[in-house]
């Protein structure tokens, strides 16, 4: 497959760099970045503005690719309230130069999109029910999807549960990269969802280009979920450190229509994986079998 060429559009985000370490194996992989300039032996990166035409444009015309990943903006649900308007331009505006160039060089779009388009007020959500978001990051992504499913000829839509690793470009720590700190810290336990290691969306999206999936939104999650209070627990276990510094607490969501925060009862961001599983013959794991993976992938030691 190395005759085929991918551009990781946002290779210095943690989704980004991850896509672009494992994924260098099988494709050419290229990548861009806006401020923050990274350098993965084996891949050719080169700035970019997606919200500048002419340099989308010329990033196109040097590298033609077969496959290009939108992994650029903003995933934090408090990042995007604070910055609505530029969480708006980057996971969703920023899309229209990058598809019209893709369009012109028959590049296969990928986007990463979240479970946040939906509430978390239902048991689960499958792939046809409407979004209901409830943050700015739902609303963003949630346009980033109509947009392209209405407007794009050739897309692939990964709505994604929570990913977790260690990021290759290290600026501020993710929140699995906090565990790994061993030190007392508060994890939320009224919210919820599935939580991957992010290799298994590179997995995914290799087995899907494998397989020439096209103009689908398929969702990705284990097949269980927990609180990040639960996933710090497990964590514990598979990393052989002390639960008691993860203490228990309430998350508050930053809602759409209040510029406050407003403390919320139970959620659950269950999304339904099972298209995925029959279009690709997989089966995705539970949270602790995708820890397990982790531990394994890092040969059991902590950061």
């Amino acid at each position: 497959m190395k005759n085929k060429s991918i551009l990781i559009l946002g290779i210095s985000s943690f989704v980004g760099s991850n896509l672009a370490e494992f994924l260098k194996k099988d494709y050419k992989v290229f990548g861009t970045y806006f401020e923050n300039r990274i350098e993965i032996p084996g891949v050719l990166t080169l700035p970019c503005d997606v919200l500048k035409n002419e340099q989308v444009q010329k990033c196109f015309q040097v590298i033609k690719p077969d496959i290009t990943i939108y992994c650029v903006g903003f995933s934090n649900v408090f990042d995007c309230q604070k910055n609505p308007n530029r969480a708006q331009q980057l996971n969703a505006n920023g899309l229209y130069f990058v598809a019209e160039n893709c369009h012109k060089y028959n590049s296969l779009l990928i986007y990463i999109s979240s479970a946040m388009v939906f509430s978390g007020t239902k048991d689960s959500y499958g792939e046809i029910d409407i979004p209901d978001f409830t943050t700015v990051l739902g609303q963003t992504k949630s346009a980033g999807e109509y947009f392209l499913e209405t407007s794009f000829p050739d897309y692939l839509i990964f709505r994604s549960c929570p990913l977790y690793g260690r990021a290759v470009v290290f600026e501020k720590p993710n929140f699995f990269q906090e565990l790994e700190k061993k030190e007392d810290q508060f994890c939320d336990d009224n919210l919820s969802c599935g939580f991957l290691d992010v290799n298994y969306l590179a997995m995914v999206i290799s087995l899907a280009i494998e397989n020439n999936l096209r103009n689908l939104l398929l969702q990705l999650s284990s097949s269980d979920i927990m609180s990040r209070f639960q996933f710090a627990n497990r964590f514990a276990k598979i990393f052989n450190v002390d639960a008691g510094i993860f203490k228990k607490t309430h998350i508050t969501l930053p809602q759409l229509l209040d510029t406050t925060t407003i403390k919320v009862q139970q959620l659950n961001f269950n999304l339904k994986t099972q298209n995925i599983q029959n279009y690709l013959n997989i089966t995705l794991p539970t949270i602790e079998e995708s820890l397990d993976f982790t531990f394994r992938r890092f040969n059991g030691r902590s950061f």
